[in-house]
Protein backbone atom coordinates (compact mmCIF):
# COMPACT_ATOMS: atom_id res chain seq x y z
CA UNK A 1 0.00 0.00 0.00
CA UNK A 2 1.48 3.16 -0.93
CA UNK A 3 1.20 6.57 1.37
CA UNK A 4 1.18 9.51 -0.61
CA UNK A 5 1.32 12.83 1.58
CA UNK A 6 -0.30 16.03 0.58
CA UNK A 7 2.56 18.63 -0.14
CA UNK A 8 0.80 21.64 1.44
CA UNK A 9 0.33 24.79 -0.86
CA UNK A 10 2.71 26.74 0.77
CA UNK A 11 5.66 24.36 0.25
CA UNK A 12 5.28 23.54 -3.14
CA UNK A 13 7.99 24.41 -5.57
CA UNK A 14 7.66 27.50 -7.95
CA UNK A 15 8.78 27.95 -11.05
CA UNK A 16 10.24 31.34 -11.00
CA UNK A 17 10.48 33.56 -13.93
CA UNK A 18 14.25 32.77 -14.69
CA UNK A 19 13.42 29.49 -14.95
CA UNK A 20 10.85 29.88 -17.33
CA UNK A 21 12.99 32.07 -19.83
CA UNK A 22 15.48 29.89 -19.44
CA UNK A 23 12.85 26.82 -20.84
CA UNK A 24 11.79 29.09 -23.48
CA UNK A 25 15.35 29.83 -24.66
CA UNK A 26 16.70 25.97 -24.21
CA UNK A 27 14.19 24.02 -26.08
CA UNK A 28 14.24 26.18 -29.45
CA UNK A 29 18.33 25.78 -29.03
CA UNK A 30 17.76 22.22 -28.56
CA UNK A 31 15.50 21.65 -30.88
CA UNK A 32 17.87 23.61 -33.34
CA UNK A 33 20.21 21.36 -32.52
CA UNK A 34 18.72 17.87 -33.09
CA UNK A 35 17.13 19.11 -36.35
CA UNK A 36 20.77 17.79 -39.01
CA UNK A 37 19.92 14.59 -37.19
CA UNK A 38 16.34 14.30 -37.55
CA UNK A 39 16.98 15.62 -41.61
CA UNK A 40 19.45 12.88 -41.97
CA UNK A 41 17.65 10.32 -40.47
CA UNK A 42 14.56 11.11 -42.71
CA UNK A 43 16.40 11.76 -45.77
CA UNK A 44 17.97 7.90 -45.50
CA UNK A 45 14.28 6.69 -45.94
CA UNK A 46 13.06 9.33 -48.55
CA UNK A 47 12.91 8.08 -52.26
CA UNK A 48 15.45 9.43 -54.02
CA UNK A 49 13.01 11.75 -56.03
CA UNK A 50 12.10 13.42 -53.09
CA UNK A 51 15.60 13.46 -51.81
CA UNK A 52 16.70 15.86 -54.71
CA UNK A 53 13.45 17.49 -55.74
CA UNK A 54 13.02 21.00 -55.51
CA UNK A 55 10.03 21.36 -53.17
CA UNK A 56 11.10 21.21 -48.79
CA UNK A 57 9.12 18.20 -46.99
CA UNK A 58 9.17 17.75 -43.34
CA UNK A 59 8.29 14.33 -43.20
CA UNK A 60 8.92 11.75 -46.43
CA UNK A 61 6.19 10.73 -48.28
CA UNK A 62 6.62 7.40 -48.43
CA UNK A 63 9.52 5.40 -45.94
CA UNK A 64 11.95 3.38 -48.40
CA UNK A 65 14.82 1.29 -47.80
CA UNK A 66 16.05 1.54 -51.03
CA UNK A 67 18.55 3.95 -50.55
CA UNK A 68 20.60 1.93 -48.44
CA UNK A 69 20.42 -1.33 -50.52
CA UNK A 70 21.67 0.77 -53.35
CA UNK A 71 24.49 2.20 -51.55
CA UNK A 72 25.78 -0.97 -50.06
CA UNK A 73 25.52 -2.26 -53.40
CA UNK A 74 27.25 0.34 -55.76
CA UNK A 75 29.97 1.22 -53.20
CA UNK A 76 31.94 -1.02 -50.56
CA UNK A 77 31.18 0.62 -47.49
CA UNK A 78 32.16 -2.53 -45.65
CA UNK A 79 35.49 -2.54 -47.16
CA UNK A 80 35.64 1.45 -46.36
CA UNK A 81 34.94 0.68 -42.15
CA UNK A 82 37.25 -2.77 -42.52
CA UNK A 83 39.77 0.14 -43.94
CA UNK A 84 39.59 2.36 -41.18
CA UNK A 85 39.30 0.00 -38.25
CA UNK A 86 42.56 -1.20 -39.68
CA UNK A 87 43.94 2.19 -39.73
CA UNK A 88 43.47 3.51 -36.59
CA UNK A 89 44.39 0.23 -34.36
CA UNK A 90 47.67 0.36 -36.52
CA UNK A 91 48.11 4.13 -36.23
CA UNK A 92 47.33 3.60 -32.27
CA UNK A 93 49.52 1.00 -31.90
CA UNK A 94 52.66 2.27 -33.59
CA UNK A 95 52.08 5.66 -32.06
CA UNK A 96 51.99 4.25 -28.37
CA UNK A 97 55.55 1.91 -29.49
CA UNK A 98 56.95 4.87 -30.23
CA UNK A 99 55.85 7.73 -27.76
CA UNK A 100 56.08 5.76 -24.52
CA UNK A 101 59.95 4.86 -24.39
CA UNK A 102 60.27 8.89 -26.00
CA UNK A 103 58.04 10.21 -23.20
CA UNK A 104 59.35 8.26 -20.42
CA UNK A 105 63.17 9.06 -21.46
CA UNK A 106 61.78 12.98 -20.99
CA UNK A 107 60.19 12.44 -18.29
CA UNK A 108 62.53 10.47 -16.07
CA UNK A 109 65.63 10.66 -17.39
CA UNK A 110 68.25 13.31 -16.97
CA UNK A 111 70.18 13.34 -20.18
CA UNK A 112 72.11 16.32 -22.36
CA UNK A 113 69.70 17.79 -24.61
CA UNK A 114 66.84 16.66 -22.56
CA UNK A 115 65.48 20.25 -22.75
CA UNK A 116 65.65 20.88 -26.53
CA UNK A 117 64.11 17.61 -27.62
CA UNK A 118 61.11 18.56 -25.72
CA UNK A 119 61.05 22.09 -27.20
CA UNK A 120 60.80 20.29 -30.22
CA UNK A 121 57.96 18.29 -29.38
CA UNK A 122 56.17 21.76 -28.29
CA UNK A 123 57.32 23.52 -31.37
CA UNK A 124 55.88 20.30 -33.49
CA UNK A 125 52.68 20.56 -31.73
CA UNK A 126 52.65 24.28 -33.39
CA UNK A 127 53.16 22.93 -36.99
CA UNK A 128 49.65 22.15 -38.49
CA UNK A 129 49.70 18.86 -40.30
CA UNK A 130 48.67 20.54 -43.62
CA UNK A 131 51.95 21.56 -43.48
CA UNK A 132 54.15 18.93 -43.82
CA UNK A 133 50.56 17.09 -46.42
CA UNK A 134 52.26 17.73 -49.89
CA UNK A 135 56.14 16.90 -49.04
CA UNK A 136 54.79 13.70 -47.40
CA UNK A 137 52.35 12.94 -50.48
CA UNK A 138 55.11 13.78 -53.14
CA UNK A 139 58.04 11.40 -50.65
CA UNK A 140 55.22 8.91 -50.63
CA UNK A 141 54.65 9.03 -54.56
CA UNK A 142 58.14 9.17 -55.54
CA UNK A 143 58.23 5.32 -53.11
CA UNK A 144 55.64 4.08 -54.91
CA UNK A 145 53.64 3.11 -51.76
CA UNK A 146 50.22 5.30 -52.76
CA UNK A 147 46.98 3.20 -52.34
CA UNK A 148 48.74 0.97 -49.41
CA UNK A 149 48.11 1.16 -46.36
CA UNK A 150 51.73 2.08 -45.46
CA UNK A 151 50.78 5.36 -47.58
CA UNK A 152 48.03 6.19 -44.49
CA UNK A 153 50.15 5.24 -42.04
CA UNK A 154 53.72 6.97 -42.03
CA UNK A 155 52.07 10.21 -41.23
CA UNK A 156 51.04 8.89 -37.89
CA UNK A 157 53.72 6.80 -37.12
CA UNK A 158 55.14 9.26 -34.38
CA UNK A 159 52.79 11.96 -32.76
CA UNK A 160 53.58 14.91 -31.09
CA UNK A 161 50.58 15.42 -29.18
CA UNK A 162 51.09 11.90 -27.82
CA UNK A 163 54.57 11.78 -26.52
CA UNK A 164 53.69 15.76 -24.82
CA UNK A 165 50.66 14.62 -23.33
CA UNK A 166 52.34 10.74 -22.08
CA UNK A 167 55.10 12.81 -20.92
CA UNK A 168 53.27 14.93 -18.53
CA UNK A 169 51.37 11.66 -17.29
CA UNK A 170 54.81 9.83 -16.93
CA UNK A 171 56.07 12.86 -14.95
CA UNK A 172 53.55 13.02 -12.21
CA UNK A 173 54.19 9.35 -11.74
CA UNK A 174 55.87 8.82 -8.48
CA UNK A 175 59.54 8.56 -8.59
CA UNK A 176 59.68 6.46 -5.36
CA UNK A 177 57.76 3.18 -7.00
CA UNK A 178 60.72 3.45 -9.93
CA UNK A 179 63.68 3.48 -7.19
CA UNK A 180 61.94 0.80 -5.79
CA UNK A 181 61.08 -1.72 -8.80
CA UNK A 182 65.04 -0.96 -9.75
CA UNK A 183 66.24 -2.05 -6.03
CA UNK A 184 64.39 -4.76 -6.60
CA UNK A 185 66.42 -6.12 -10.05
CA UNK A 186 63.66 -4.84 -12.47
CA UNK A 187 65.05 -3.83 -15.75
CA UNK A 188 63.89 -0.36 -17.25
CA UNK A 189 61.82 -2.05 -19.77
CA UNK A 190 59.71 -3.99 -17.38
CA UNK A 191 59.68 -1.30 -15.28
CA UNK A 192 58.27 0.82 -17.94
CA UNK A 193 55.72 -1.89 -19.56
CA UNK A 194 55.12 -3.55 -16.66
CA UNK A 195 54.79 -0.64 -13.93
CA UNK A 196 54.61 2.52 -15.25
CA UNK A 197 52.16 2.21 -18.54
CA UNK A 198 49.73 0.34 -16.90
CA UNK A 199 49.07 2.73 -14.16
CA UNK A 200 49.48 5.33 -16.35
Amino acid sequence: MTIIEKVPAGQRPRLNLGQAMAHLVLIPLAALTLFPIYWMLVTAVRPAEEVFGPVFQLLPSAVSVDNFAKTLGQTPLLRFMLNGVVICAASVIMQLLTSIPCAYALAKYDFRGRNLLFALVIFALCVPIQVTAIPLYIAIALSGMLDTYFAILVPHVVSAFCIFLLRQSFKAFPEEIIQAARLDGLSEWSILWGIVVPNV
